[in-house]
């Protein structure tokens, strides 16, 4: 070989949006803030950050009072296969509105493809609320049993109404383990 590129130290210079040159990569943690210039990310840091999260929401009732018997379906899609279930929320009525006036309204999460819960605590929206961000207990996923694949169906159910409740929307959320 007679013709070597030799890189000194002090030759290495910071890639930029014009420039080649050298990059770090970024943390999950430093994508999620959106501060960070001078970084890249990788597909393993995309999928572990906030923008690698895919979500399905089920409405269980719309204007009518939430019952026990309130249920809803889905199928997990090729996007979520592989994923696990990371968070659960839950929104009653629109705003203040059409909380429950009394009782603590109470949600399921099944796989019914595998045959297990994939919360080992229920979702709850407590009385007087109209979101589960603000639950005295809240809802914990059961790493057991927070995988999906394409195809599985899944079940969100009531267990407890409460009193008035319109408009139950359960959201869940997915991301790659």
């Amino acid at each position: 070989v007679t013709d070597w590129n030799i890189l000194y130290v002090g030759d290495i210079v910071s890639a930029s949006t014009t420039a080649q040159g050298i990059i770090e990569v970024a943390t999950s943690a430093e994508w999620n803030t959106w501060t960070d210039a001078t970084r890249a990310l990788s597909p393993d840091g995309f999928a572990g950050s906030n923008f690698g999260i895919r979500y399905i929401s089920a409405s269980l009732n719309g204007t009518t009072a939430l019952t026990t018997s309130d249920k809803a379906y889905f199928r997990i899609p090729s996007a979520i296969t592989g994923m696990n279930l990371v968070s659960v929320s839950a929104t009653l009525g629109t705003g203040a509105s059409w909380s429950s006036s009394s009782g603590v309204p109470t949600f399921t999460v099944k796989n019914v493809t595998d045959g297990n819960q994939m919360l080992s605590t229920s979702l709850t929206v407590d009385a007087s609320e109209y979101t589960s961000a603000t639950a005295a207990t809240p809802a914990v996923i059961n790493t057991s049993f927070d995988d999906v694949v394409t195809d599985d169906l899944i079940e969100i159910a009531c267990t407890v109404a409460g009193t008035g409740v319109t408009y139950a929307v359960v959201t869940l959320w997915f991301q790659l383990p």
